[in-house]
């Protein structure tokens, strides 16, 4: 056996150690097993809602989540554009993601504009961005 197969190998043991070791730690923690929750140990202070920004407690209204969500995922999806050249299916699956939030805040049951209109204007920027993109890597032909 080789010295890198080894290390290899070595590696994914202590990956494949480690994934065990936090899923069963999850579920012990979690009370399933008996014993005390986590959210109920040490008076709550380790809760979802123990901190500022929690989601569950008098943290960022929902809304505010949403907007920030909608843009990192914009900004990833310029990230891709610019360091991918311009890529299409890339910008394809993240404006037609990022479109059907828009939609769902729109028309489901949990209404949201701020987030909706966040989400149209995210999902231009990410298909100007490869645009763009495209022109400078010559992918599209100029006139």
């Amino acid at each position: 056996m080789s010295s890198s197969t080894r290390q290899d190998t070595v590696r994914q043991s202590v990956v494949v150690f480690s994934a065990v070791v936090a899923v069963v730690g999850a579920f012990v923690g979690s009370g399933a097993a008996g014993g005390t929750p986590i959210a109920e140990a040490a008076g709550g202070a380790l809760g979802a809602d123990s901190t500022l920004v929690a989601p569950a407690g008098g943290g960022l209204p929902a809304e505010v989540w949403g907007v920030a969500v909608v843009v990192v995922a914009g900004l990833v999806g310029v990230l891709l554009a610019v360091y991918g050249r311009g890529r299409l299916a890339p910008m394809f699956s993240l404006s037609w993601g990022i479109a059907w939030v828009a939609v769902s805040r729109l028309t489901g049951t949990l209404p949201s504009t701020p987030v909706a209109t966040t989400a149209i204007a995210v999902a231009a920027v990410v298909i100007i961005a490869t645009v763009v993109a495209r022109l400078r890597s010559g992918e599209l032909p100029r006139r």
